[in-house]
């Protein structure tokens, strides 16, 4: 069992910080997580939720 955990979770990590990455980008309005992120890590809740998030950034800063 930790065998199978221990080879998912790094793996998946990697993956998850890479679209984490990419959605900073987007955020900042540099790259959108769409063209960098794989089609499978791009949930459809995320382009609706990052335009809040993005208008509170452009407010703050």
């Amino acid at each position: 069992m930790p065998h199978t955990d221990k080879a998912n979770t790094p793996r998946y990590s990697k993956e998850l910080v890479k679209c984490a990455f990419c959605i900073i980008d987007a955020i900042r309005g540099r790259v959108s997580p769409v063209s960098r992120c794989k089609p499978q890590y791009s949930l459809p809740p995320a382009p609706p939720t990052l335009k809040p998030i993005r208008q509170d950034t452009d407010v703050v800063s």
